[in-house]
């Protein structure tokens, strides 16, 4: 069995407004005890320039058992907005992570006061 980490958003929903409750599961299968198993509401830009990233919260899951499932719970914060730019983007996205696990995977998400991602006019 390989190490397996899984993120699924409840009711599929990826897309919120500031202030609203993000929630899903992580699941993992591990084939060796890990500390903690860490869940992260995080942004990045991407595009030309200097890239960007922060992780704006944590959810730790401290000891876990090696098959299990668990909810996690953000609340989507005031900015900054999802963007996408001629020569920028905004990107947020939920992402599971262990320590020695090679995968990271992630949920991508829009966050913004209409629950759309803003977009550069032409």
């Amino acid at each position: 069995m390989a190490d397996q980490l899984r993120l699924e958003m409840l009711d599929d929903r990826i897309k919120f407004r500031p202030g609203e409750t993000i929630e899903g599961i992580a699941a993992w299968e591990l084939e060796r005890p890990v500390r903690h198993l860490h869940v992260h509401l995080c942004w990045h830009t991407e595009g030309r320039g200097t890239e960007d990233a922060a992780v704006v919260d944590t959810v730790t899951f401290d000891d876990p058992k090696p098959i299990d499932a668990q909810i996690f719970r953000f609340t989507a914060p005031n900015g900054p907005y999802s963007y996408d730019g001629s020569l920028i983007a905004i990107q947020w996205r939920i992402e599971i992570e262990a320590k020695g696990v090679k995968t990271t995977p992630h949920v991508p998400l829009v966050i913004s006061p209409t629950a759309e991602k803003y977009r550069a006019k032409a």
